[in-house]
Order: C-alpha cells, then structure tokens, then sequence
C-alpha cells in the first residue's frame, strides 16, 4: 500500500510540474487540483509545502519528494517507505530487462 501511495504522487507530480506556478500560487494550483493527494499531505504540514514547490521544480525524478511525502502519510520511517518502493513498486515504474539481461536498452 504503501508503494502504492509513492506511484501514486509521482503520476501527482509530474502533472503539477507542467504547471510551472511559482511557490506563491500554492493555494490555487491546489485549487486546481483539489483531489491530489500531495495537497492533502502537504496541507496537514507547512514545512511540506515550500518542500512540495522547490523539489518540484529543481529535480528531474520526483521519487525522492513523492517518498517524504509517503512518509509523512503513513508516519513510517523513509527507508521503511524506500524499501516498500524497491520491493512492491507498480509495474509501471519497473526497469524493463533488455534481451541480454542488462536491464538497459
């Protein structure tokens, strides 16, 4: 479940990065998106907030962000949500495996 909510944000993510708001426009980017699980995390934590908009923006990958964001959804530890993600990750975030086994294309 809980590598589910890490799939989950990421997919959040990377449609909230195509937005490009600045950090100000926090409340009506979550107006636009008022069923988004990152807001509802991030709006129980201030910290979170200024989190949400600077990873956002400045990294490529949005594992890292969407993992702090799990953890403070399910008050475990990261590497508890880290090794859910390595371990239980949907399908659609798996390597593929290439014909000689590399896992590179």
């Amino acid at each position: 479940m809980r590598a589910q909510t890490v799939g989950m944000l990421i997919h959040e993510l990377n449609i909230l990065k195509l937005n490009k708001y600045p950090p100000s426009c926090y409340e009506a980017l979550r107006g636009e998106y008022p069923g988004f699980l990152c807001f509802e995390i991030a709006g129980e934590i201030p910290d979170l907030q200024k989190k949400l908009f600077e990873d956002l923006y400045n990294r490529p990958r949005h594992v890292w962000l969407a993992q702090e964001l799990a953890v403070a959804r399910h008050g475990v530890a990261l590497s508890t949500i880290q090794k859910d993600w390595k371990m239980h990750k949907p399908s659609e975030f798996r390597r593929r495996r290439s014909a000689n086994g590399t896992g590179k294309g």
